[in-house]
């Protein structure tokens, strides 16, 4: 591919009449054609449905890798994308960790001329977390790392996500809004100095990644009632994306219906059985009606098709 592309670049660039800013690169710029292509597979082939909601949810994710101006991303914002936290938020079961792995998956990452390959490899550059599984001792030894011995069965040295994290790649923190205080503030410190120490150590190490956050909780209540640190939320608020129910979904267009029950069941038998599909949509719209709240949004969906 980038020997097609260079031998098109370099005939375009010598054509009469043609102008081509000077600091263009043709490296760079086939690394945005790279990550143009892997935003629309992410942003297209895993948030489905037709409904405006889905819509402005798409469009959404897409600022969120390539800002609103494309041009100035190009030229300079694709080195600084990493210093913007994004903030996902939306009802539990409505998909907040695909637009996460969307985002995450779709950074820009640099073509090397001399080896002609991209310099990581997007699969392996998404580190999800979630923090609701974990105690908050835990939740500090996966972020941050531990030294030997700084804890009950701390055996050796162990490297976090923050650390194992590259330059280029994508920290997803899940059910941030029930982060423990005390490591909000050690967060605080990552996303203010890009430093952070291990437990038990006290060496600074650097990050360099991007931080996405996700919840389904109300970050202003808590603050109102001191469970989540406010000058913490102003760290991490810059760019917020919200994720849409199943409901405001189909209410906005109900023949999306059909296509989530035909995903799911692509999903269980590995194949397009469009009879069970028209099945399970019938007996939803008979036994349920059209004003079903599906208040478990897609997972309750789900668990309908499979009954």
């Amino acid at each position: 591919y980038w020997q097609r592309f260079e031998r098109l670049f370099n005939y375009y660039l010598v054509m009469p009449g043609l102008c081509m800013p000077s600091n263009h690169d043709p490296a760079h710029l086939f690394a945005c054609f790279f990550q143009i292509r892997r935003a629309f597979f992410h942003i297209f082939n895993t948030i489905i449905g037709k409904s405006m909601p889905i819509a402005q949810l798409r469009s959404s994710i897409w600022e969120s890798i390539f800002t609103h101006d494309m041009r100035r991303y190009y030229r300079d914002l694709y080195k600084h994308m990493n210093n913007f936290t994004t903030l996902i938020t939306g009802p539990s079961g409505t998909g907040k960790e695909l637009v996460a792995r969307a985002i995450g998956q779709s950074g820009y990452i640099p073509f090397n001329k001399k080896t002609k390959q991209f310099e990581e490899n997007f699969v392996t550059s998404f580190y999800p977390l979630n923090l609701s599984a974990l105690s908050p001792t835990l939740i500090e030894s996966e972020l941050f790392g531990h030294k030997r011995g700084s804890f009950t069965g701390a055996v050796a040295d162990r490297k976090g996500w923050l650390e194992t994290c590259t330059a280029r790649g994508t920290v997803f923190l899940d059910e941030i809004g029930e982060l423990d205080p005390t490591i909000q503030v050690k967060l605080l410190r990552v996303l203010q100095a890009r430093t952070f120490q291990r437990l038990g150590e006290t060496k600074n190490h650097s990050f360099q990644g991007k931080i996405v956050a996700a919840t389904n909780r109300n970050l202003a209540d808590q603050m109102h009632d001191g469970q989540f640190r406010t000058d913490f939320y102003y760290r991490i608020c810059s760019d917020m994306i919200r994720t849409p129910s199943l409901y405001e979904q189909l209410q906005d267009h109900r023949e999306d219906l059909y296509d989530f029950v035909r995903f799911i069941v692509q999903r269980i038998f590995y194949n397009d059985d469009d009879d069970l599909t028209r099945e399970v949509v019938k007996w939803i719209e008979e036994h349920l009606g059209n004003d079903y709240a599906w208040t478990g949004n897609f997972r309750e969906l789900e668990q309908c098709t499979r009954n």
